[in-house]
C-alpha cells in the first residue's frame, strides 16, 4: 500500500469514526499526515477531501475487483467471491464496526449516482462479461440481471456480516444459489 493509499484509508476511517459533520480539518490533517494548510491548499474544503478519498478508494476497489475476475486457475465461484471481497468484503469492519461507517457507505453510494462512469455499473458490466466468458450464461441480459442481483445482495451482506470471512462465505452462497 502506497503512502497515498494509506492517507486515503486513514481519511475514510476518520470520517467513519467521527461522522462527516464532526470530523474536523485537524482530524483529517492527522489522518492524511499533512498540515491543515496543505489540505486547504490542495482541496479547499472538507467536502472535496471526502470526495477525493471516496473516489480514489472506490476506484481502487473497482480495479481490484475486476482484476480478481481475470485471475486464472480457480473456480468461477472463487473468482466472483474474491471480486466481491475486494469490492465490499474488505470494508466490513470499517462499515459495520465504526460508529459512522454506514454514513460513509451512504456517502459513497450517493457519490456513485453523480459520476459519469458509475463504478457499480462498471462492476455489473464486468461481472456480466465474466459470466458469459465462463459459460455460466449465454444471454447478455440474463448475465446483467445476475450481476445486478449479486451487487444488490452484496450491500445487504455487507451490513449483515461481522467479519470479512462471513462476507466471503455469504458471497459464495449467493453465487451457488444463482449458478
Amino acid at each position: 500500500m502506497s503512502e497515498n493509499d494509506e492517507a486515503i484509508k486513514n481519511v475514510l476511517t476518520a470520517f467513519a469514526q467521527y461522522g462527516f459533520r464532526k470530523t474536523s480539518m485537524e482530524d483529517l490533517s492527522r489522518a492524511a499526515s499533512m498540515s491543515r494548510q496543505t489540505l486547504y491548499k490542495r482541496f479547499g474544503s472538507k467536502e472535496a477531501i471526502r470526495d477525493w478519498a471516496l473516489g480514489a478508494y472506490c476506484g481502487a476497489m473497482l480495479e481490484m475487483s475486476l482484476g480478481e475476475l481475470n485471475a486464472a486457475d480457480r473456480p468461477a465461484s472463487e473468482s466472483v467471491a474474491a471480486a466481491f471481497d475486494r469490492w465490499a468484503g474488505d470494508q466490513v469492519e470499517l462499515v459495520t464496526h465504526a460508529p459512522h461507517g454506514i454514513e460513509l457507505l451512504e456517502m459513497a453510494a450517493e457519490m456513485f449516482t453523480e459520476l459519469e462512469r458509475d463504478p457499480v455499473a462498471l462492476l455489473e458490466e464486468g461481472l456480466a462479461n465474466f459470466f458469459i466468458k465462463q459459460g455460466l450464461m449465454e444471454d447478455e441480459h440474463k448475465a446483467r440481471d445476475a450481476a445486478y442481483l449479486l451487487i444488490v445482495s452484496s450491500k445487504g451482506l455487507l451490513l449483515k456480516s461481522r467479519t470479512p470471512e462471513d462476507y466471503h462465505k455469504g458471497t459464495l452462497r449467493f453465487f451457488n444459489a444463482l449458478f
